[in-house]
């Protein structure tokens, strides 16, 4: 009897030792990853500080200096993924399939934004010019034409 309990307990350990083992690996594989590359439209340039996130999940990011980003270990399933910048429009990029093993990669290209302002409307005040009054200051002095011929480059 003790043969076979030795014999069995050395089964069922096995037995759990590979169950778990191939939990685990089935468990890794429900994940995926996302990268790709963000540019801008016009220049071709690569955009630094780009937003992306996974819409409905709390999966974001952001790219690098050289405009690349990657999002890792995304559970399997359909996603929209929003690409947002500063002065640029938001791009969205609909019904991304992750799978495991596969990285899906992208190269997205972000518009400038152009903003409208509204009119501006210029309006003058039309005031005439009006003659200096007695509370002008006093570095201004009013000279009529007989005080000046009467004492020509005096000094007052």
């Amino acid at each position: 009897m003790n043969l076979f309990k030795r014999y069995f307990t050395r089964k069922m350990m096995a037995f759990i030792a590979c169950s778990f083992y191939f939990t685990i690996q089935v468990a890794a594989q429900n994940t995926g990853n996302i990268g790709g590359k963000v540019i801008q439209k016009n220049t071709q340039q690569p955009m630094s500080g780009a937003t992306i996130n996974v819409v409905g999940t709390n999966f974001s990011t952001s790219t690098d200096s050289n405009g690349t980003f990657r999002l890792v270990s995304i559970p399997v399933k359909t996603y929209n993924l929003a690409i947002s910048s500063i002065g640029f429009k938001t791009f969205t990029l609909y019904n991304i399939v992750v799978i495991s093993g596969n990285e899906k990669e992208f190269t997205i290209e972000l518009e400038p934004e152009t903003a409208m302002l509204n009119e501006i409307s210029v309006k003058s005040n039309k005031r005439s010019v009006r003659a200096a009054t007695l509370e002008t200051p006093l570095s201004v002095q009013r000279l009529t034409s007989e005080e000046i011929k009467s004492n020509p480059g005096g000094n007052f």
